[in-house]
């Protein structure tokens, strides 16, 4: 990526791909919004061109994949020039919301979490309103207290299993 340019308080348009495709989902409005502002698009561990590395040292949770699209996002200058718009779809809804999460209790490196640093954020194609969604029991679960501690739980169990699928895999 680029570093978004040196025009003070012009927006970076981040746009988040969702499941199982890649940042391609975009491609035709890239221009328009170039026009407008900056534009950011980065395909998640695993989708795209992106690398896949083996499930023993990258588990493809939400939380991972939002270490990494922050990583993504600081690495290309968002929110530093201007503010961040960004747009996400499907399981990019997830990963922005717990990006935003992780700025509303002042959790993210300082760049991002500058006032004015993210203006906003679309969610297109995403359950994001619980009540009226229709949850399965495991996720009514993870609504409750040990919410998050279950859902550490099963990163840490997940990434086990997929590393033996791996090297199941890998020996035969």
């Amino acid at each position: 990526c680029s570093a978004p340019s040196a025009l003070p308080r012009r927006p970076t348009f981040v746009l988040v791909h969702g499941y199982p495709s890649s940042s391609f989902d975009y491609a035709e409005v890239v221009d328009h919004l170039s026009q407008h502002g900056d534009v950011l698009l980065h395909d998640h561990v695993g989708f795209g061109f992106s690398a896949r590395p083996n499930p023993e040292s990258f588990c493809y949770s939400v939380f991972e994949h939002a270490d990494v699209a922050c990583g993504v996002w600081i690495a290309c200058g968002v929110g530093a020039q201007g503010p961040a718009v960004i747009v996400a779809h499907d399981m990019g809804d997830s990963v922005v919301a717990e990006v935003l999460t992780r700025h509303r209790r002042g959790l993210l490196p300082a760049s991002l979490q500058a006032p004015g640093a993210i203006a906003g954020a679309m969610f297109t194609n995403g359950g994001m309103r619980i009540r009226l969604a229709n949850l399965r029991a495991s996720q009514r679960v993870l609504l409750t207290p040990a919410g998050p501690i279950l859902a550490r739980a099963a990163t840490l169990v997940g990434r086990y299993a997929w590393g033996q699928l791996f090297k199941a895999q890998i020996r035969s």
